[in-house]
């Protein structure tokens, strides 16, 4: 055992051996439990990153039900570990750590040494005055210095929502709800000298807008009955003022920060939408795409979402603060070839963000994703510290100044900020640009990706009804169409829509039959559960031609992102029959004549649902040529397995990639010689 500086923190000889190459990390549960309890800050880390055992968990001998593995990459002065945790009773847990040697004397009795042992210097409460001030230290920067945030949404001050909560008297312990006229009246008063009389505020936020700031909140509901609610039986109690002793935890929590911060207005889903009015519902649900990327910031409840009835934002860190920082080891560690470096390593947590936000309850939540992507500043309020993210940077509360990376901007990207900042970022960056606009090509590249991303996240998280499939992201879809110019088709876009149509689903197992009316067949959100789009090469070409699209909203002539009573596709294209020879290979006829056609080889068949998958087993089925693409050496197909309706009439049942061992040349002229209409739906 080493110890790590004069805290006596240690790193147990598992942990050294694994970044030697050891596969096999503790193996048995008592070890791995006693060398987290003897203070060993990796086993601490990997604790943290995973469901604990079963009170009186036991390994069997003869079943083993508990294994740490690492995998160790080498570069060229950093050491990469993945370990994985797997057990009979969670998921599989993961934990990512770097180890960097420290060479120069700046690095050990410099800034690195010095802001490692900063743990003791971080108030082991979240919420405190540090904790605030840190944030406010955050939205300075991010006001003064980041251009693509204070532009993102052009015309930003020219929306407030339709009602708002005042927290003016926050600190007397009661909040008002207020119509936006009110608050404009309220704010033209304030512009001609009257000042804000929340504790702590300045006028300097309402001074010259149109309207007022106002910050927003993601959370998780829980049980209904135990959260004050806007209703019709509410509504005048929450006008003239209610006790933030009658409201949830995170509710309280949020609503003081904001007044501490000095900001006045806060909109929260609950109890400023009517929840027993389905118009008001629609209506202001159609406005969320508004209400959260206007938003000055969003507050992310991601520690009351482990238990919302009872936690709120603030509170005591779950863990001590020094494992929040990265730890300098002095041991010995022998390398592949057998050579022995001695001295220090600065040792990194690389899944912090991943294991503190993304796999979060609050973020498998549907609505949030969109929540989350629309607003441009977001503070994440998690169960150890703060985190801040917007579309240029990301901090935390244990990172000094940037001196450690512990967020490295290139790490947080590859865990998930892709879907969220990433994109908004580009769209920023393309919208402000004073050269030339991005070649179409590059533009549409990126929007493709960064739409197939979206989808992905979203649709592994959970929705409550799975009815609010498509509206639960139509928000997003509204800004996507805002920078591309397409046309929104039930989840898809209208250009190059052959590429959205080869969706697929996860893989890891079959989700449950589709559920009719929310979607058409063709349309992701027709699937309870993950999806994800299939792989296409370079040099694609499509074989289908959309004719037309027939999109009816729900009611007629409402939001084409939301609600649809009918949605139908007319395609150009050739049905086929196919026919499995055997396991591998796969034989296609006209389905008119009966023709042969070509022979070739099944690479992956992926049916939508269980019972699909069932039907498949007779191997024989329609499809239809969707895409074709080469690769050096092989040719591909991916394709649409249909069903039948009637006549011409045909729904979506999976999708399938074949490959061909042909001459490098697409096929298009053959499969275009046999076309015919056909209608999806």
């Amino acid at each position: 055992m080493s110890n790590i500086s004069s805290l006596k923190w240690t790193l147990c000889n598992t942990c050294i051996l694994s970044f030697e190459g050891v596969r096999d990390h503790h193996q048995e549960y008592e070890d791995f439990v006693a060398s987290k309890d003897t203070g060993c800050f990796l086993c601490i880390w990997l604790w943290e990153s995973h469901m604990p055992a079963p009170i009186g968990y036991r390994n069997s001998e003869k079943e083993p039900t508990f294994r740490i593995s690492c995998l160790v990459v080498r570069g060229w002065d950093v050491y990469h570990t993945h370990f994985s945790i797997r057990c009979n009773w969670a998921p599989l847990a993961e934990l990512k750590v770097s180890l960097r040697k420290l060479t120069s004397r700046q690095d050990l009795k410099g800034s690195i040494a010095k802001h490692v042992r900063l743990g003791d210097n971080l108030d082991p409460n979240i919420g405190s005055n540090q904790s605030l001030q840190k944030i406010q230290g955050w939205i300075s920067s991010c006001q003064g210095k980041h251009e693509h945030c204070r532009s993102f949404h052009l015309g930003a001050k020219m929306f407030f929502p339709a009602r708002i909560i005042d927290v003016t008297n926050a600190s007397s312990n009661t909040i008002i709800v207020r119509d936006r006229e009110e608050v404009m009246n309220q704010h033209e008063k304030e512009k001609r000298g009257r000042k804000m009389s929340c504790s702590g505020s300045s006028s300097e936020h309402m001074s010259t807008s149109s309207y007022p700031d106002y910050w927003t909140l993601s959370h998780r509901w829980g049980d209904p009955n135990k959260i004050t609610q806007l209703l019709k039986t509410t509504e005048s109690r929450l006008r003239e003022g209610i006790s933030l002793d009658e409201l949830s935890p995170a509710f309280r929590d949020a609503i003081l920060l904001v007044c501490r911060l000095g900001y006045r207005y806060i909109w929260i889903d609950s109890l400023c939408i009517f929840q027993d009015s389905t118009s008001d519902w629609h209506r202001e649900v159609g406005s969320l795409v508004d209400i959260y990327r206007h938003s000055f910031c969003n507050i992310s409840a991601i520690s009351s979402s482990y238990n919302p009835a009872a936690t709120g934002l603030f509170g005591r860190r779950r863990i001590r603060t020094r494992i929040l920082y990265p730890f300098i080891a002095n041991f010995r560690l022998r390398d592949q070839s057998g050579d022995v470096s001695n001295g220090s390593w600065l040792i990194h947590n690389k899944s912090i963000w991943d294991y503190e936000i993304e796999r979060a309850p609050l973020s498998r939540r549907g609505w949030v994703v969109q929540e989350r992507f629309l607003a441009r500043r977001l503070v994440h309020f998690t169960r150890n510290q703060v985190y801040w993210e917007c579309l240029e940077c990301t901090h935390c509360e244990a990172e000094p100044k940037e001196k450690l990376l512990i967020l490295d901007r290139e790490r947080v990207n590859q865990t998930g900020n892709w879907n969220y900042a990433y994109p908004k970022l580009t769209m920023a960056k393309i919208r402000t640009s004073s050269t030339a606009p991005l070649p179409q090509g590059l533009n549409d590249a990126f929007t493709h990706k960064a739409w197939r991303a979206i989808v992905t996240k979203y649709t592994s998280c959970q929705l409550t009804k799975e009815s609010d499939k498509l509206m639960a992201i139509s928000g997003v879809a509204k800004t996507f169409g805002e920078f591309n110019g397409d046309t929104y088709l039930a989840g898809l876009w209208k250009d190059k829509i052959f590429l959205y149509l080869l969706w697929q689903t996860d893989g890891d197992k079959l989700n449950p039959p589709r559920r009719n009316g929310y979607a058409p067949s063709w349309s992701w959100a027709s699937i309870t559960g993950g999806v994800r789009f299939m792989d296409i090469g370079p040099g694609y070409c499509s074989l289908i031609k959309l004719v037309d699209a027939r999109i009816v909203t729900k009611p007629p002539g409402g939001d084409p992102t939301s609600l649809l009573l009918s949605a139908e596709l007319d395609l150009e294209c050739a049905v086929c029959s196919f026919r499995c020879v055997n396991k591998e290979e796969i034989e296609m006829y006209n389905d008119a004549t009966g023709r042969y056609i070509e022979h070739g080889y099944i690479n992956d068949i992926f049916p939508d649902t269980l019972d699909i998958a069932t039907t498949l087993l007779g191997r024989r089925g329609v499809c239809v040529p969707i895409c074709e693409w080469c690769s050096p050496t092989t040719r591909f197909t991916n394709l649409l397995l249909l069903k039948q309706e009637s006549g011409n009439r045909f729904k979506r049942i999976g999708v399938q990639s074949m490959r061909w061992n042909a001459p490098m040349l697409p096929r298009f002229e053959k499969w275009a010689s046999e076309t015919s209409c056909i209608t999806l739906i």
